[in-house]
């Protein structure tokens, strides 16, 4: 009888241990734009996407599924998209429901070509100031486009990388493509294009021609065979 009352006793002692220290919980992020499964979606993330995009990462299991921020079933740079307008706040929830995006028509105008600084700037593209470039710079410049923060003057400096004297979502874009390596230099502007090089035709060596109008001797540019009796 005690040794039953006992092994109750050990019993109930180990379902109030389990039960002040619960099993820690190892659940993986499923939240819609969370690329980089951290928990949150960040600037991060929309960089994360285009890593993936351009081939530079591979995002697999459910980050592949947090990555579909729109959820049309693929993960392209309209996720990326969608994932800082909802960052900066021009959409409330990911995917969009119930909001029309409404993408600015590209027009056909080109941006003028400044002329190069002279000094190049160390600093470009660091909007933030925090002596790096990355996503959330791009994320600082949208936030001031849509007038959700308010830029200083060196930061408006870093920012305006396609050297227009605005900053504007243009300058977020390159921001972009420099953090994911498609260009290199923020200050080579604008930006390098590959131009197949066609060798030179070389020029036909003139032939001497003698006072009748005749090449001269040995300078017909003829090929005569070896066994011509008349060579």
């Amino acid at each position: 009888m005690k040794k039953r009352i006992s092994l109750l006793l050990v019993v109930a002692m180990l379902i109030s241990v389990f039960a002040l220290f619960p099993a820690t919980s190892t659940a993986v992020s499923e939240i819609i734009g969370d690329a980089d499964l951290n928990g949150s979606v960040e600037a991060a993330d929309a960089s994360a996407v285009l890593r993936h995009v351009v081939g530079i990462d591979t995002l697999t299991g459910q980050a592949l599924l947090n990555a579909d921020a729109n959820q049309n079933g693929s993960v392209d740079s309209q996720d990326a998209s969608v994932i800082l307008r909802y960052i900066v706040g021009i959409i409330s929830s990911l995917p969009p429901t119930g909001e029309v995006i409404v993408t600015p028509p590209v027009t056909n105008t080109p941006k003028p070509t400044p002329t190069p600084t002279p000094t190049p700037n160390a600093n470009l593209g660091d909007v933030d100031l925090n002596g790096d470039v990355q996503a959330a710079d791009a994320s600082a410049i949208l936030r001031h486009v849509v007038k959700i923060i308010e830029l200083s003057e060196a930061s408006l400096a870093n920012g305006d990388v396609t050297f227009d004297n605005s900053v504007d979502a243009a300058d977020a874009a390159r921001i972009l493509r420099y953090v994911v390596k498609i260009i290199t230099d923020l200050n080579v502007w604008p930006d390098p294009t590959a131009i197949p090089t066609l060798a030179p035709t070389p020029s036909p060596t003139p032939v001497p021609l003698n006072n009748d109008g005749i090449p001269a001797a040995g300078n017909s540019g003829l090929v005569v065979p070896n066994d011509d009796p008349n060579y």
